[in-house]
C-alpha cells in the first residue's frame, strides 16, 4: 500500500492542491491526518475515483 502526501495526491488526480482540500471538504475524499500532516492511501484514492468523481 502506498501512501500519498497532499501535494502527491494532488499530482496522482491531476489537480491543484486546493481542488484536493475541496474534494475532502465537500465531496468526502478520506484521508488521515497523524501528527497534523494529511496523508492518503491508495484505496482512499480509488474509492474516491470509483465515486464518479475527479
Amino acid at each position: 500500500m502506498e501512501i500519498y502526501t497532499v501535494k502527491e495526491a494532488s499530482k496522482k488526480l491531476n489537480v491543484c492542491v486546493k481542488t484536493l482540500y475541496n474534494y475532502i471538504n465537500e465531496e468526502g475524499l478520506t484521508s488521515s491526518k497523524p501528527r497534523g500532516r494529511r496523508f492518503f492511501t491508495d484505496k482512499d484514492i480509488e474509492a474516491f475515483l470509483n465515486k464518479g468523481r475527479a
